[in-house]
């Protein structure tokens, strides 16, 4: 029997020993204590790189390209707020700068699978108002052709699922994802997320624009999670942020207006039944509710919802009863029902063992 290699692949050590150098390789990983905006202002470049739905991205002068700023959209956030959030994001990197990642091979992974920001920005008064984090590692990205000409892009996790088959298993190959690549995938996602609960983070935003595919033409690819470093904690149920929705979403969680750790373990639960079970690509260009329907409480906040719940049938016949019921409590409505991360990342890492060497 051929032996899994996995990450050990050589030539993905040397991706990943890229990224963890980043870091600072062998020494001190990570720093706990904040730089002041002030500081890091004459260190960007002027114009950003990138926007998104929470703040900008800015290229670190002299970090040859390998280390972005994000500065956060903070306006009319209270003051409290952000400054529990930067005392979270401290308490978080304070754990991991313990462990430099060159020391524990699961350590040199975490920091390959989730965007880890190598320090926190605060303002004078200690409010969280930005992250230095490593840019996203090439191996994410794959060559399209945009406008005519030749050029790199981010591959998605909805794209497992796509109908250009954006990820397969053979360079020029049509074939959509093999099973064992899929929950190859799904694994590595599912421990990302349960390792960060442990960090008394959540995410909070498990949309396909926040989760990159590493390695997407391989039978083995594996998840690279950005967006994540933003503060929200794992209790008080983060209820400043009310509305916050994407392509993917915890609908009792935006009911609510409440973000826990349940609401990561939803989406997870969410993105296992469309890659692994229903498969529809059709599902990613469902109708997203406006804030009107969120507040009128109507019934479209439930569409995505409804896509996984109406393939369940198929997942009893498909998956053995101990996965299937793990995945119909993590969907549960009721979020105290539904399993904790690192209970669903045991049970898809065990089913997608029983692979064996198509790993």
């Amino acid at each position: 029997m051929v032996r899994y290699v996995g990450y050990r692949r050589q030539e993905r050590i040397s991706d990943m020993a890229k990224t963890v150098n980043v870091y600072g390789g062998s020494k001190l990983c990570v720093s706990p204590e904040p730089i002041r905006v002030r500081d890091i202002v004459r260190r960007i470049d002027r114009e950003p790189e990138d926007q998104g739905g929470q703040g900008y991205f800015h290229l670190l002068k002299g970090s040859d390209g390998r280390l972005a700023v994000k500065l956060f959209k903070v306006s009319g956030t209270d003051s409290d707020v952000l400054r529990e959030r930067a005392r979270r994001v401290g308490n978080a990197l304070r754990i991991l700068s313990t462990i430099p990642p060159s020391s524990d091979f699961k350590s040199f992974v975490l920091f390959n699978q989730l965007n880890i920001p190598k320090c926190y920005i605060a303002s004078d008064d200690g409010r969280l108002v930005g992250l230095v984090v490593p840019v996203a590692p090439r191996s994410c990205y794959t060559s399209a052709l945009i406008s005519g000409r030749s050029a790199s892009k981010p591959v998605l996790l909805r794209h497992v699922v796509y109908d250009q088959h954006f990820i397969h298993p053979k360079r020029n190959s049509d074939d959509p994802l093999v099973d064992a690549a899929k929950w190859s995938l799904l694994d590595s996602l599912c421990q990302t997320i349960a390792s960060m609960h442990e960090l008394h983070l959540i995410h909070g935003d498990l949309s396909s624009n926040n989760v990159l595919v590493r390695w997407a033409e391989s039978h083995d690819p594996k998840v690279y999670v950005i967006d994540a470093f933003n503060g929200f904690g794992d209790t008080g149920g983060n209820r400043e942020l009310k509305y916050m929705y994407n392509d993917v979403f915890c609908p009792l969680s935006v009911r609510r207006g409440e973000y826990t750790t349940a609401t990561d373990v939803y989406c997870l639960a969410w993105w296992v039944m469309h890659i692994a079970v229903a498969a529809n690509p059709v599902a990613m260009r469902l109708p997203v509710p406006t804030f009107s329907d969120v507040s009128d409480g109507k019934d479209s906040v439930f569409i995505r919802h409804r896509y996984v719940v109406d393939s369940l049938p198929s997942a009893r016949r498909m998956l053995p009863k101990w996965l299937f019921d793990l995945l119909s409590a993590c969907l549960d409505d009721e979020p105290r029902d539904r399993p904790d991360a690192r209970e669903l990342a045991y049970a898809v890492h065990d089913y997608w063992k029983s692979f064996g060497d198509e790993r």
